[in-house]
């Protein structure tokens, strides 16, 4: 079963681009044993990674998908769907203080983060009937283990109202405990990446299948 409708920010752009695209984990996986990743950080080097891996357009991909980046000056969310695949994912994850903004028709666009870091509602929009968001945030990690869920009374001042949002539109919430080797280039941190991965989504998909609510609600 593959979805219907996927949606990336950030570096999640990447990823939803290559699910989009065809490729399974398994050959993401490979992907990422390939390349070193901090140079990736650099907007020609991404675009230039993106033109080899994947197709040239979003239209030569197998699944609709949307590159979340932040349009500016305004600091609004905006879901490229069209034209070239590699400048949209470059937008995408044009992060703050890092890289400057990529141009695209005439608009300045930065890191989707800004404005939504967690994109459920976007596949709402596209037409997703049952949506499943893999929460990454490293702001959401540190929250939720220090006690302060998005449940929680006092969420409000912590988590930004279109976290919080994207939260409503989402029925499966994927949040695995990313190691912080996982952020060191190498086969070790990549290897407890996929397992944090795994055991993140078995652990949701246990609650789906016994019909807790718990995770959900302990979630929004």
């Amino acid at each position: 079963m593959q979805p219907a409708f996927i949606a990336g920010t950030s570096a999640g752009s990447v990823i939803g681009a290559a699910i989009a695209a065809g490729m399974s984990w398994q050959e993401i996986v490979q992907l990422a044993r390939g390349v070193f990743w901090p140079k990736l950080l650099h907007g020609p080097a991404l675009e230039r990674f993106c033109e080899r891996y994947l197709p040239r357009r979003f239209s030569d991909l197998r699944i609709p998908f949307a590159a979340v980046a932040t349009r500016l000056p305004a600091k609004r969310a905006v879901a490229l769907q069209t034209g070239n695949l590699a400048s949209a994912i470059s937008a995408s994850c044009a992060m703050r203080v890092i890289r400057r903004p990529v141009h695209r028709e005439g608009q300045a666009f930065k890191d989707g983060g800004i404005a939504c870091v967690l994109p459920a509602d976007v596949c709402r929009r596209m037409g997703a009937d049952f949506v499943i968001a893999s929460d990454v945030w490293e702001i959401s990690s540190i929250l939720r283990g220090a006690g302060i869920h998005p449940a929680h009374p006092n969420a409000h001042r912590v988590y930004p109202s279109h976290y919080r949002a994207s939260l409503r539109e989402t029925d499966l919430l994927v949040h695995p405990r990313v190691p912080m080797i996982g952020y060191w280039p190498g086969e070790t941190g990549l290897q407890r990446m996929v397992a944090a991965g795994e055991a993140a989504a078995r652990r949701e998909l246990m609650c789906l299948r016994t019909g807790s609510l718990d995770c959900l609600a302990e979630a929004r």
